[in-house]
């Protein structure tokens, strides 16, 4: 693997590593799917969650997932990102969860992250990403 992108990697587990596991990943009661997006996000974790889980655009759990639960699995879907190429990876997901509707972001998952999880480096996650395709 590239010593750039494994770098970004391990940042991306330094900044966001600490991050304390939460007891339900979405408002898992809100209805059916909810519940299902749950369960799935439970059942794994930022070390062996993959595109199985997370790559289908139609059905990404992180869609419903916690500001919370979107911190601690920061970590994976930056590997499912950066580890991936054209059709399979995670870029188009994570971008759209990230800066989805701007400032108006449903779940302002920009907000909760810190100066210091948005620092040029990590930054740089993106820009290399979307440079390969």
């Amino acid at each position: 693997m590239d010593q750039a992108i494994q770098e970004l990697l391990d940042k991306a587990q330094r900044l966001f590593g600490d991050i304390p596991r939460p007891e339900f990943f979405t408002h898992h009661t809100h209805c059916c799917e909810c519940a299902d997006h749950n369960d799935t996000l439970s059942a794994h974790t930022p070390q062996d969650i993959g595109l199985n889980e997370l790559g289908n655009i139609a059905w990404d759990p992180i869609c419903f997932a916690t500001e919370e639960a979107f911190l601690y699995y920061f970590p994976a879907l930056a590997r499912l990102t950066l580890k991936g190429s054209g059709d399979s990876d995670y870029f188009d997901q994570l971008l759209s969860h990230v800066i989805l509707d701007g400032a108006r972001n449903r779940l302002g998952r920009v907000s909760v992250l810190s100066s210091e999880h948005m620092s040029p480096s990590c930054s740089n996650t993106c820009l290399r990403t979307g440079s390969r395709r």
